[in-house]
């Protein structure tokens, strides 16, 4: 993963190609497909998603045709409910469901490295709150509403689930660092 550091005279350094960078080269790496870091040299602060929103706005001024102003300013006058509606639609249901595993999966580590949580409760628990895989398909099993329910399985979930899971995520975020907070036995099984 390209990573772009950010000095305080606003220039951007490309640390894998050991240059500078404009922002017009970080959206072609974007638009290559590469996942690009971009942190701020001095703090460290992943600051990825300001730079992406620089480049769109730095997009938008050049095209001067694109989005109209209105859709700008009722994005800032409905305020962060309409971001995360956006950001939901935006986001594929797998890749939702990847990030949100990849930070339970974080978290627990943490917790095991921490010695918080016994090696066997944090598998246990790893076990318990990842999404299980998909299971296999079976094509001899007949299918009583046939491509119905096949499209249902291909839209993926609804809006309802996505925040469902979201509150979840939210909940389960909330347990960890209320269980972090304590000073809790090892436990032991034998």
């Amino acid at each position: 993963m390209p990573l772009i550091k950010r000095y305080a005279n606003r220039k951007l350094y490309d640390t894998e190609s050991k240059r500078y960078i404009t922002l017009d080269g970080i959206a072609e790496m974007i638009r290559q497909q590469q996942d690009v870091k971009v942190i701020d040299h001095e703090t460290g602060e992943d600051i990825t998603a300001l730079t992406q929103a620089q480049i769109i706005f730095e997009q938008e001024r050049k095209l001067r045709s694109g989005i109209p102003h209105t859709v700008f300013t009722n994005l800032i006058q409905t305020g962060s409910d309409t971001f995360a509606q956006v950001w939901r639609a935006l986001i594929p249901p797998d890749e939702w469901k990847k990030a949100v595993d990849v930070e339970i999966e974080k978290r627990v580590q943490a917790l095991m490295q921490r010695d918080k949580v016994a090696d066997d409760d944090g598998f246990h628990m790893l076990d318990l709150l990842l999404t299980p895989p998909e299971p296999e398909p079976q094509p001899d099993r007949p299918t009583p509403l046939g491509g119905l329910e096949k499209f249902i399985k291909q839209r993926g979930p609804t809006q309802e689930q996505l925040e469902q899971l979201t509150k979840q995520v939210e909940a389960l975020s909330a347990e960890v660092e209320r269980l972090t907070k304590l000073k809790l036995p090892r436990i032991n099984k034998k």
